[in-house]
């Protein structure tokens, strides 16, 4: 048997034009996610509506009132305190005293103002009266989602800040919330004492009225 000689690999190289060098593109670079608001990445309960503590956008409203800027997790000393917040509002509300309140993100805002607008010394004697209040209190603490605006969030921010370089123990934007919620709410019930309306399910509301730039 005649063995044919193997043909070797390397033959008709020389015919092979050669492969030009495929230029490799940079890889892309990906722009940093923006800075998540310091709140909660849960949401906290619902309402009875299905919407964050009981407020939805009225239909039709302006973009002003229905935009949300982001939302703050309060802690509510009691389930109480956060019925208070409703009644306040809706109170508030249907009186008509406080102008541009038109929905609970508007109370919130003229709540977290005025509180804002105390001095850190009035604001750490209502935060030692409150807490001496509550002493030997066992209450069931409960989780609620407020809709924010980036001002109300500036505000608390800069009032927290100003509380803490005063000598104040450093509290949290939830407290500062609760604090205010409940300075609103003495304040209410000053002028409508008890006993006050216990609302269910959705909270009234109307439209905002559009800024003017």
């Amino acid at each position: 048997m005649t063995v044919k000689p193997r043909k070797s690999t390397l033959s008709g190289l020389s015919s092979v034009k050669p492969r030009l060098p495929v230029e490799k593109r940079p890889e892309p670079t990906l722009a940093p996610a923006p800075d998540s608001p310091s709140t909660s990445s849960r949401r906290a309960p619902a309402d009875a509506d299905g919407t964050a503590a009981g407020e939805r956008a009225p239909a039709g409203g302006t973009r002003a009132a229905t935009t949300v800027s982001e939302r703050l997790s309060v802690n509510f000393f009691c389930e109480q305190d956060y019925r208070d917040m409703r009644s306040a509002y809706q109170i508030e509300y249907g009186d008509d005293q406080v102008p541009g309140i038109v929905n609970l993100k508007t109370w919130f805002a003229h709540a977290v103002d005025e509180y804002a607008s105390k001095t850190p010394s009035q604001r750490a004697a209502f935060r030692a009266r409150v807490g001496k209040e509550r002493e030997g209190i066992d209450a069931k603490k409960i989780v609620r989602s407020l809709d924010i605006t980036k001002m109300t969030r500036d505000t608390i921010t800069e009032a927290v800040y100003e509380d803490y370089t005063a000598g104040a123990s450093r509290i949290s934007a939830s407290q500062f919330a609760t604090e205010a919620i409940r300075s609103m709410v003495e304040r209410t019930e000053e002028r409508r004492p008890r006993p006050w309306p216990d609302p269910q399910g959705r909270l009234p509301s109307k439209p905002q009225a559009p800024s003017r730039g």
